[in-house]
């Protein structure tokens, strides 16, 4: 699974990419949502997870411009922020989350919302485990 980190604050951001890449995930990051966007197309991602407070465009701004592109459909935006404000839950992300998050749980989060994307995925999990048992 491919997932792109938006995050204005790099130490943040690159620790973030880290710690899902150790998690075994495709993870890189970029510092803005204009980068994001002038990277979507050829990163292949899974999952945007984004920041709410960018410098410049805004994280619910990436989203708007994301789900007004179809051939981004797949792709699930997950918010991640400090604030306590839950507004952001009617910007189109799949989920928003506020820190401090657990990476298993944050795992957690990337695998459900990436299923409700792809129906193919979870069918996937579902002939895995059905398969394991």
């Amino acid at each position: 699974m491919r997932i792109l980190v938006v995050d204005d604050h790099k130490a943040h951001a690159e620790g973030l990419a880290e710690l899902l890449s150790i998690r075994g995930y495709a993870a890189w990051y970029v510092a803005d949502a204009e980068t994001a966007l002038a990277d979507l197309d050829k990163l292949h991602v899974d999952v945007i997870l984004s920041d709410v407070n960018l410098s410049g465009m805004s994280g619910y701004e990436l989203c708007r411009r994301v789900r007004a592109t179809p051939k981004f459909d797949h792709v699930a935006f997950i918010f991640h922020t400090a604030s306590e404000d839950i507004s952001g839950k009617l910007h189109g992300g799949d989920a928003f989350l506020t820190y401090p998050i657990g990476i298993g749980d944050l795992t957690t989060v990337i695998t459900g919302c990436v299923a409700r994307r792809t129906p193919e995925r979870m069918l996937d999990t579902v002939c895995l485990f059905a398969g394991a048992a």
